[in-house]
């Protein structure tokens, strides 16, 4: 269940969008939130260090499962729109699939073969290098930003999508916070059906997610899962 509920793009069912609803939005809110699109958070972000640790307990409290990402980004001098990034994956317990308990993956350009180059490690092993065509290390990066665009982008770190759609909803839930950040912070049994859900969110003025802090709790079982994330660009 823990799988289909976690991502780093967290999914909450909403029917508006702030283009729609705007009207009934606080003004400080509607001012933090309506200057926010895709097209700026990419162009005004150059660089990200991101970190996320996902973890999986059993009703009895026992660690059952884990996957922890260290992940680096950076725009490409010269290329419009374009990212070398490197991650790094941890796995333990259930997380653990083919044996595979460790994994590395970078995208850099080389600019002597003019192509980009995909480089893969797999529990420590030996670097493999792939060259990849452009629009196969494009769709790469854009998964740094969003993997879903269907009513709004989702399952990136560009999380601006996210929080105006859900506002006009979930107003009393939104935290402006000094330093002007974007707080999205909830509890309650209504968002997951069948779980307890506790969740703190943070975006920039960009849009781009800066902190989320999550746990889900089962129910029927008190097994529960934990997921953390911070950013820094």
């Amino acid at each position: 269940m823990f799988k289909k509920l976690f991502s780093i793009g967290v999914t909450i069912l909403t029917c508006c969008i702030l283009s729609g609803c705007s009207a009934d939005l606080p003004e400080n809110l509607k001012a933090f939130l309506s200057p926010i699109n895709y097209q700026d958070a990419i162009k005004n972000t150059n660089k990200g260090s991101i970190s996320s640790l996902f973890q999986e307990f059993d009703s009895n409290n026992n660690l059952i499962g884990s996957n922890s990402i260290e992940f680096n980004f950076k725009k490409e001098y010269g290329k419009q729109d374009s990212f070398d990034f490197s991650a790094s994956y941890i796995f333990e317990g259930n997380k653990i699939v083919s044996d595979v308990n460790k994994k590395y993956i970078s995208l850099k350009f080389d600019s002597e073969k003019d192509s980009y180059i995909e480089s893969t490690s797999i529990n420590e092993g030996e670097i493999v290098d792939e060259t990849i065509s452009d629009d196969a290390a494009y769709q790469r990066m854009l998964l740094i930003f969003y993997s879903s665009d269907e009513l709004y982008k989702t399952g990136g770190l560009y999380y601006g999508d996210y929080f105006s759609a859900n506002v006009r909803k979930y107003s009393e839930n939104y935290v402006l916070n000094n330093d002007n950040t974007l707080s999205f912070i909830a509890e309650d049994d209504v968002y997951y059906e069948g779980a307890h859900s506790e969740q703190n969110l943070k975006i920039n003025s960009n849009g781009m997610l800066l902190y989320c802090k999550q746990k889900l709790t089962i129910s029927s079982n008190n097994a529960y899962a934990t997921l953390l994330i911070n950013a820094t660009y």
